[in-house]
């Protein structure tokens, strides 16, 4: 009874009740749901205000294009500091060589200003030689350089191969080509015994007619057979047209003339029309002995002309006759 009285005295006197229970394990805490904030829905993103992300707003990642992008080519390209070596910029080298003949071969060389040039040709095997066949050359201020050499032809013909090295910091090689033939006599070329008891006039130009043989026709060498030596002369080329000489074609330097067969030498041989009829003079400084043919008689031109002026071309006017055959006679290559 006493027990219940006290409990009214303590709520009238307005305690609270006791907490509830605890949960004996220390570490557990309770949450209370009711206590928690509740999420609210105006805070969440909003589908609607969110900014998307267009596929065709944000820039491309573009691959790179095999069009796009130079080429690397090899043939192009030029590798550093990579040095370049002396050159041939032109050559002159006669159009045909006689067998066991002798001829200059020049090569004009570009290059560094005033620097020297080494220079060395390798022959073709039994293609001949060459003097010198090595050597070095100086360019000029420009880079040229002018290189000359003989070269003597072998025994048999042929189109032979050679090469020029050049060396200067750096090497190059160039290949060029003789062509040796045999030559071929083409006129009266077989000597007849004398004269005939005949002379040519000194300071005329007196000849008859000759015809090229088919094919390539390249002169070589003019030639004549004397029947007595002591005087000098030189011999003449001259197309035709109408049966009279007309066109300058080739002509050689006045030379002394002794008993028996003259070569002139051509300073380059010259290309011939093929199958072609040409005048062939001689002009000599005095009474000639030409040997003639005893027998057979041809048309004969002739002009005044002394050895020491220079060649007409046209002919111009020429005189007529009939004569026995000289032995005027051409040496062509083919």
């Amino acid at each position: 009874m006493k027990a219940a009285l006290a409990l009214v005295a303590l709520a009238a006197c307005g305690f609270d009740p006791p907490p509830p229970l605890i949960d004996a394990s220390p570490d557990a805490v309770e949450v209370d749901a009711a206590d928690a904030p509740a999420p609210d829905a105006t805070d969440a993103p909003d589908a609607a205000d969110a900014t998307p992300i267009d596929a065709t707003d944000a820039p491309p990642i573009d691959a790179p294009d095999a069009t796009d992008a130079p080429p690397i080519d090899a043939a192009d390209a030029t590798p550093i500091d990579a040095a370049v070596g002396p050159t041939v910029t032109a050559s002159a080298i006669p159009l045909r060589v006689a067998v066991n003949d002798v001829v200059t071969v020049t090569f004009t060389i570009a290059g560094s200003p005033s620097t020297s040039v080494a220079w060395s040709i390798q022959a073709a095997s039994g293609g001949g030689s060459f003097t010198p066949a090595s050597g070095s050359v100086a360019t000029n201020g420009a880079g040229v350089a002018i290189l000359s050499t003989s070269y003597v032809a072998p025994a048999l013909p042929g189109d032979l191969g050679h090469q020029l090295q050049l060396t200067a910091g750096a090497t190059s090689t160039t290949p060029f080509e003789t062509k040796v033939r045999a030559l071929v006599a083409v006129g009266e070329s077989t000597s007849f015994t004398d004269n005939a008891g005949l002379l040519v006039a000194a300071d005329t130009l007196y000849g008859q007619a000759v015809t090229t043989p088919a094919g390539s026709v390249i002169l070589m060498r003019v030639a004549l057979i004397s029947h007595g030596p002591g005087y000098s002369g030189r011999m003449a080329l001259y197309t035709d047209v109408g049966g009279e000489p007309f066109a300058l074609a080739a002509s050689t330097a006045v030379e002394a003339i002794s008993t028996g067969v003259k070569e002139f030498r051509l300073p380059q041989p010259v290309p011939l029309a093929a199958t072609s009829t040409y005048w062939l003079f001689g002009d000599f400084t005095a009474t000639a002995p030409i040997r003639r043919s005893p027998t057979s008689n041809v048309t004969t031109k002739f002009a005044p002309r002394a050895t020491t002026a220079a060649l007409a071309d046209p002919f111009g006017g020429a005189s007529t006759s009939g004569a026995r055959k000289l032995n005027y006679y051409l040496l062509v290559a083919q």
